[in-house]
């Protein structure tokens, strides 16, 4: 299992390569990729790892997670839109669920991809000349 595997702001494309670069040699018989995006209505009535519960693979399944449960301690701290008293909280929650997921026998891989300000700004200018990005 791969949990906070891609956690990028942005979409940029380095991101998208990484993936692309790990699936690629894989047999897509033995993986699942989801893809998590901000939480629908209908799941903001939930507990905020339910999202990551529902995938949680089996015995023998391994899984990817295109984004991260550690979104609510990094991103949302950084933009402020969550108070100091639920990020940690979030902290707690994290360690509970990995504690959780690797007593029950997961092994758990996180990657962390740091791109540099100034690779992410060139990225991102490259990434808006793109034909397919300018709507042509």
């Amino acid at each position: 299992m791969c949990p906070p595997s891609w956690c990028s702001k942005g979409g940029t494309p380095r991101k998208g390569t990484a993936i692309g670069a790990l699936t690629q040699r894989l047999d897509p018989r033995g993986f699942k990729l989801y893809p998590i995006a901000a939480p629908r209505t209908y799941e903001q009535q939930r507990p905020w790892l339910w999202r990551f519960w529902l995938k949680v693979p089996n015995r023998g399944e391994m899984i990817l997670f295109d984004h991260s449960w550690y979104g609510r301690v990094l991103e949302e701290r950084v933009e402020g839109t969550i108070t100091e008293k639920a990020w940690r909280q979030a902290y707690r929650d994290i360690v509970e669920f990995e504690r959780t997921l690797a007593d029950d026998g997961t092994t758990i891989l996180k990657f962390f991809f740091h791109i540099g300000r100034k690779n992410k700004e060139r990225d991102s200018r490259r990434f808006k000349r793109t034909r397919w990005n300018r709507g042509a």
